[in-house]
């Protein structure tokens, strides 16, 4: 998940928060998957994930179409990794 949300630091900066999401790499190293902390903020993650489309994610007329796309598929990479580490984190905190 770092290394996708890199990518889009590196492909999309002019629509995320750097700061924020470097927050949200360290937050998701430091937790025990195991832990409710983790699970918390792979939830706060995907909602910042999905607020940050709806605010960001739009084109401004035909000369961004393909790049406010690419940042589309991006953020639905983006949110499928946490959603499937969100469950990874559930089925270990059931051990």
């Amino acid at each position: 998940m770092c290394r996708l949300i890199d990518e889009g630091l590196r492909n999309h900066a002019s629509r995320l928060d750097p700061r924020r999401w470097e927050l949200v790499k360290d937050e998701l190293r430091v937790f025990d998957p195991s832990g409710a902390g983790a699970r918390a903020t792979v939830r706060q993650s995907i909602e910042l994930a999905a607020a940050t489309f709806r605010e960001r994610g739009g084109s401004y007329g035909h000369w961004n179409v393909i790049e406010a796309t690419q940042f589309e598929m991006w953020t639905e990479k983006l949110v499928c990794e946490l959603v499937r580490y969100h469950r990874h984190c559930e089925v270990v905190s059931r051990r």
